[in-house]
């Protein structure tokens, strides 16, 4: 029984990994769109699209 819930916990552990994994490379990508498209450098896009978040 104790076996199982390692087993469970490792597997949490990827799939949380692997959400965090995937988003960061939507929001770099994110990042990359609104910086062509709104002919800015990446910080100021990074800085857009978190105060769009906070709003």
């Amino acid at each position: 029984m104790q076996q199982r819930s390692i087993e469970r916990g490792d597997r949490l552990t990827g799939q949380l990994q692997t959400a965090l994994t995937s988003r960061l490379m939507i929001d770099r990508m994110g990042d990359g769109v609104l910086a062509e498209r709104g002919s800015v450098s990446l910080d100021e896009a990074l800085a857009r699209l978190c105060g769009y978040a906070r709003a």
